[in-house]
């Protein structure tokens, strides 16, 4: 995925959004949209109350680590314009032959359908294009918004793990969603001892 325009998809908003992998030249913009969104993501993400911290500085080397990152972990950032006002990743999943999605959006840029067409796009390119036979989603399970995306979008519960969190709306119980490539039937057969690895971006940076 070099670069991906939804033509006239969010145009009602006034909304014109692309995505492609990250530059350096991003990293002010990140840090803005970053500083923006530190309340609002920290209710669910346990990185973004550090995210209040973003200068270019620490971008730079967030980006450093995007662009150096080897597969499956991939990152990509959604613009509008020259805007930045989300990203999305690729992460490890807890089984071989799929990966885990995760994304966030800026806060002037939520509640719009954003991060579902977000995970939509990262599904698909996923499937048809990278090949996995499923995709993997990590909501809280006190965050009723990403499980609606998730049931939405065919996700069958796996399991539940508890992780440690800093967010301030978060249970600290984690459920494991898996969305099968609609080509593939098989049964899956869980190991329920699995302990859960949540994918998380690299913003060890904002510290």
């Amino acid at each position: 995925m070099n670069e991906l325009k939804p033509t006239g998809k969010f145009e009602s908003h006034g909304i014109h959004p692309f995505i492609r992998k990250p530059k350096y030249i991003d990293a002010s913009e990140l840090a803005s949209a970053l500083r923006e969104s530190s309340e609002s993501n920290s209710e669910f993400l346990d990185w973004a109350y550090r995210s209040k911290y973003a200068d270019r500085t620490k971008c730079l080397r967030i980006i450093q680590g995007d662009i150096r990152a080897k597969e499956p972990f991939t990152t990509y950032y959604v613009f509008d314009k020259s805007k930045v006002i989300g990203t999305t990743s690729f992460g490890e999943a807890n089984q071989i032959n799929g990966i885990q999605i995760t994304y966030w959006v800026r806060k002037s840029y939520q509640n719009k359908g954003i991060g579902k067409w977000l995970f939509e796009e990262m599904r698909d390119h996923a499937f048809y294009v990278l090949k996995y036979d499923f995709v993997e989603l990590h909501t809280d399970s006190a965050n009723l918004g990403s499980q609606a995306l998730a049931l939405g979008a065919g996700g069958q519960e796996w399991f539940r793990y508890n992780y440690e969190t800093s967010a301030w709306g978060a249970s600290g119980e984690m459920i494991v969603w898996g969305i099968d490539h609609p080509a593939i039937k098989f049964e899956r057969k869980l190991n329920k001892t699995i302990v859960g690895n949540l994918h998380r971006p690299s913003y060890g940076s904002l510290g």
